[in-house]
């Protein structure tokens, strides 16, 4: 039996994150048939601010409880912290997040996975699209939550490393009630050319955002440019108005309407089991589950070597919701399609294109570009506020 541990974030933006994801790996693993083969600690990090509460659970976790996997649904600078425990000790950490931020070293360490729903690789490849006419200029707005990780680096070096020209960067307030876009008002109204922006908010910040946007006499002529938190359709449900006929596109990981066997099985899963519509944190789940689900396969066919299962995981093509994910050996962090969604009216998502060269965009991302430290010290797990 494999053992395993699984520390889970709560958030306040999002009260159902813990049991969403927790649903997700119980429901992959009934699937495919291993829940009477692995049995499961549970125990929770908060927002994962506390660097050292975690590491005092994960040691007991693995030296203590001698669990053969741990999964981690943390920050990726958690994970920096967390690795050599699980090298030394020869166990297994699977790392869990939304993917909005990436590591100040891409060196891989032996037994350990970082998964994700890929919100870097997303954010840089919509900045592209802000790139695909002779217009190469845009502005860059964000939360001061959001710019707190490094998807907003990624979306501005993905912009400027393919010829975009950056203009302008608004970063709103922390609180809401002293949220205001005007200084991103007035340069708008002062350059009558500037037309495109590209915008990273997510859950209140985003629904105030929009409510604003709308309210712009420049709303006509710009094009938005959004990460994936900001076409998830619960928020773009409960916005007061029609986005629509203004121009919202960007990429993102999964839509409940995607047409395989896989999203089949999951959104039916969580419908029937849970008696919710699947979200990103049932889907992140999910795919955790897949992927341990698939080590205690192996574990039961008599391979205990920690490091083996991960090489084998980096071998093997997963079935997911999303198309497929991989698991990059070269990195050991997970990847999967891309979809382009736009807004269109009653604030709808049409999906578009997939894009399946994401892996490409993994490779621009593991290039030097910054030096290390250049970057906020937020411990918090993305959308743990």
């Amino acid at each position: 039996m494999l053992q395993t541990g699984i520390l889970l974030p709560r958030s306040t933006l999002f009260p159902s994150i813990g049991i969403d994801i927790l649903n997700g790996i119980r429901n992959a693993w009934e699937l495919q048939g291993v829940s009477g083969d692995i049995s499961v600690k549970l125990d929770n990090i908060g927002f994962g601010i506390d660097e050292d509460e975690i590491y005092r659970l994960t040691e007991k976790l693995v030296l203590q409880d001698n669990l053969d996997l741990v999964i981690v649904c943390g920050d990726i600078r958690i994970e920096e912290l967390l690795r050599p425990l699980f090298t030394a000790s020869g166990k297994i950490l699977l790392m869990v997040n939304m993917g909005a931020n990436t590591p100040e070293s891409w060196q891989k360490a032996p037994t350990t996975i970082n998964h994700s729903l890929n919100f870097c690789i997303q954010a840089l490849l919509t900045s592209g699209l802000a790139v695909q006419d002779e217009d190469k200029r845009a502005a860059y707005t964000a939360s001061y939550y959001d710019a707190g990780y490094r998807q907003i680096f990624h979306m501005m070096n993905g912009h400027q490393i393919q010829g975009g020209v950056p203009v302008y960067t608004h970063v709103t307030h922390l609180k809401n009630e002293n949220f205001t876009i005007q200084p991103l008002e007035d340069l708008l109204n002062q350059d009558a050319s500037l037309k495109k922006l590209c915008c990273l908010f997510c859950a209140d910040q985003a629904q105030l955002f929009y409510n604003h946007i709308r309210n712009l006499t420049a709303k006509d002529r710009l094009q938005l440019y959004v990460t994936p938190m900001m076409l998830e359709e619960s928020l773009l449900a409960s916005l007061e108005t029609d986005i629509y006929p203004l121009s919202v596109q960007g990429y993102i990981p999964w839509h409940a309407s995607l047409e395989n066997e896989s999203n089949k099985q999951f959104t039916e899963s969580m419908q029937q089991h849970n008696s919710k519509a699947p979200d990103y944190f049932s889907l992140l789940g999910w795919e955790a589950g897949h992927i341990t689900g698939y080590i205690s396969k192996l574990h039961k066919e008599g391979n205990r070597n920690a490091t083996a299962l991960v090489k084998a995981c980096t071998e093997y093509t997963f079935s997911s919701p999303r198309g497929w994910l991989k698991i990059d050996p070269e990195t050991h962090f997970s990847y999967a399609p891309a979809r382009l969604a736009r807004v269109i009216e009653n604030n709808k998502l049409e999906i578009g294109p997939d894009n399946n060269d994401t892996l490409a965009a993994l490779d621009v991302m593991k290039q030097p570009s910054n030096s290390p430290g250049e970057a906020t010290g937020w411990r918090n797990t993305y959308l743990c506020i």
